[in-house]
């Protein structure tokens, strides 16, 4: 088969091609497949709307164009695909389309036992004949062309602009795309660092590093990109800079002497899109720096503390959602805080017995006052402990995060005195009170479904079902591990939308929002946590790097870290997404979320909060440690402190430390019974 193109024969159309039509000999349309415009509202041309018609084009021919309207809503062209003889699809590797249009950008998904997509941008008024092989698509890793069964393209009112146009399509097919090997020539590499050239092992005292190089290449380089990455196990690899690849000379400034004491490996690459065409031999550094690691650390842990130990409803020591005036307690922010308080007794920040009184005043405060639907708790309330910021209802999650921290609680305490036995008798207590097939839904216990996150008592009804990989995995264990617990075929539901991406090479599975890979894993220990989907730990690793880089790298900044948080025009679920562009960044930077992956990454991590505490010392830091978020450019700062933000901050900093979250939650029976229901490997 010629490269580029697809068969051509009249008889493997008709079973094998997806093009809309073909056009018989008088010019006559004939479908082979099922085809149409499909979007979200009615049928009377108010938003969003699409139609579709066959038109002739001065230059194609005739082709299919589609008006569309997606002001409030998505929609977008399918195509069905006819089944046939298995293998059918297994020759090809990439879809190949001509498009015009002025949507500037469109969702192509191809469809098999799961999604896969790609964000075509760039579209223009001019035909484009756009070739996109499997492997750019989300998770190219599982792409099962045996099983394809529909291509479509989607607008929807988020990504599309300007939401109402047109845009054109013709010639759709899948095609075999010889892929073009690249030959790499580098004629001279010289690599010095601070002026002295390297060599296999070199040893820095606190300083920065400036790599210098001059490059001499062939023109295969052209469009190729020079990086420079780091590591501490030459298994896990952070970008320190890059470049354009030129000949010539260039320097890239590493500030090494924020990063801890150790033995770092240096290396760089040639870079084509995301392939290595050339790595180097790996480089030993030995970097000193006069950092006790560990004293600061637990400075932070300290003012971190201080949030609990403040900032709290009177007598009952239900934590406040925020600081300030405020007087809005979070059901989260408490389960936080039932984790936190035994552990910062441990470190000496407040007395042991007040630390188990705050503890069994806050369990009997959910049990006795606190109005509860099947156990299910309101998210946020006041100090009279009615409903705020959203209609009277329920939290599964929120609930969830308050259950880790009860279970956290009876584990820790284990000894026989009249406090800790009522901390073990009232937390089990209000474990066994959640009745968690309540939150299925009104059908899905018969059926399988899954968990729904919110229940409103006003309407009777259940809102936003969990599923999909977020923060809330601890919300399945808990309700895997609870005495009135879901089954596993609920819990298999956790898995829809599960999309693998690929950077630098490697899969990954994440959501933009850095804090989704902390909250769960701050009770669940992802060392060696793996299901059918993940090995999570290194998933975890990934996810920060991809944060991480796209600040360093795409957006030029001296520090990272995006996660949801306060904003200068307020709250913004800020993060870093593939493909890039689709990140969404301001220039605000939350702590918390580089702090959060502490124990993944923590030479990067500790860097970052070094130079983010030197460096920015009145806009990140305060009376309570780190802001909930700043911003540089703006010299803004949030002067925030969110009681979910300091407790993300202070677990994993003890988790990095000692393990200690980790080492009662997961000694508990009862999750590894449910981790073991969910069929997870621990």
């Amino acid at each position: 088969m010629p490269e580029g193109h697809a068969f051509a024969d009249e008889s493997i159309l008709r079973s094998c091609m997806i093009r809309n039509y073909k056009r018989s000999a008088d010019g006559s349309q004939k479908r082979f497949i099922k085809d149409g415009v499909f979007f979200s509202g009615a049928l009377d041309k108010k938003a969003p709307w699409l139609d579709s018609q066959i038109k002739k084009d001065s230059r194609r021919g005739k082709v299919l164009a589609i008006r569309y309207n997606v002001k409030e809503g998505y929609g977008g062209y399918y195509i069905r695909l006819v089944k046939g003889k298995k293998g059918r699809y297994r020759r090809y590797n990439a879809l190949q389309f001509w498009i015009k249009g002025d949507c500037k950008q469109i969702k192509v998904e191809i469809k098999d036992t799961v999604t896969h997509t790609y964000t075509l941008q760039g579209i223009t008024s001019q035909w484009q004949n756009v070739t996109i092989p499997f492997s750019k698509f989300t998770r190219p890793f599982s792409i099962e062309p045996n099983e394809f069964h529909e291509i479509v393209f989607v607008l929807d009112s988020v990504n599309t602009a300007p939401k109402r146009g047109s845009f054109s399509l013709d010639n759709i097919s899948f095609v075999y795309q010889k892929e073009r090997r690249i030959t790499i020539m580098i004629k001279k590499m010289d690599i010095r660092l601070n002026d002295i050239p390297i060599g296999l092992e070199e040893y820095f005292e606190n300083t920065d590093i400036t790599i210098k190089y001059s490059l001499s290449g062939s023109a295969d380089l052209a469009n190729t990109t020079l990086r420079f990455e780091a590591s501490t196990d030459k298994q896990t690899w952070f970008f320190i800079g890059g470049e354009q690849v030129v000949d010539g000379e260039g320097e890239i400034a590493w500030k090494a002497r924020y990063y801890p004491t150790g033995t770092y490996f240096l290396r760089y690459k040639i870079m084509k899109d995301q392939a290595a065409l050339y790595c180097s031999a790996v480089y030993t550094l030995y970097i000193w720096n006069d950092f006790d690691e560990k004293r600061f650390l637990e400075k932070i842990l300290k003012d971190t503390f201080q949030y609990f130990l403040k900032e709290h409803q009177p007598r009952t020591f239900l934590t406040k959602d925020r600081n300030g005036n405020g007087n809005v307690i979070s059901t989260g922010a408490c389960g936080f805080a039932l984790t936190v308080y035994p552990l910062a007794a441990q470190r000496g920040f407040i007395p042991e017995e007040e630390a188990k009184k705050r503890v069994l005043t806050i369990l009997n405060t959910y049990l006795r006052k606190l109005k509860n639907i099947d156990g299910f708790y309101q998210h946020w309330f006041d100090f009279r402990h009615r409903p705020v910021f959203e209609d009277e209802g329920v939290d599964s999650v929120e609930t969830s995060y308050l259950a880790a921290g009860a279970l956290f609680c009876m584990n820790f305490y284990k000894g026989e005195d009249d406090l800790e036995r009522a901390i073990r008798s009232k937390a089990y207590k209000l474990i066994r009170r959640i009745k968690w097939p309540f939150m299925l839904g009104k059908e899905g216990k018969e059926k399988g479904g899954p968990l729904y996150w919110n229940y409103y008592k006003s309407t009777d009804e259940f809102h936003h079902p969990v599923v999909g990989f977020n923060e809330c995995l601890i919300t399945y264990i808990m309700a895997l591990a609870a005495p009135h617990s879901v089954s596993r075929a609920n819990f298999e539901n956790w898995y829809q939308n599960y999309q693998y991406h690929s950077f630098n090479g490697e899969k990954v599975v994440f959501y933009p929002t850095l804090f989704t890979q902390h909250y769960s894993f701050m009770w669940i220990d992802p060392r060696s946590l793996k299901d059918k989907w993940i090995t999570y730990f290194p998933n975890a690793q990934r996810a920060t790097l991809l944060n991480r880089e796209y600040c360093v790298k795409e957006m030029r900044s001296d520090i990272w870290g995006l996660t949801a948080c306060d904003g200068p025009k307020g709250y913004c679920g800020y993060g870093a997404n593939l493909p890039f562009q689709e990140s969404c960044y301001d220039g605000t930077i939350s702590p918390s979320a580089s702090i959060g992956s502490l124990p993944y990454l923590p030479a990067p991590v500790l860097a970052n909060i070094k130079f983010m505490y030197e460096q920015y010392p009145k806009l990140a830091y305060g009376k309570y440690g780190f802001y909930d978020s700043f911003n540089v450019d703006l010299d803004w700062s949030s002067r925030s402190f969110l009681g979910i933000t300091q407790g993300t901050i202070y677990l994993q900093i003890e988790n990095y430390l000692s393990g200690n979250v980790w080492n009662y939650f997961m000694k508990d029976e009862s999750i590894k019974k449910a981790l073991k229901k969910a069929e997870f490997q621990f």
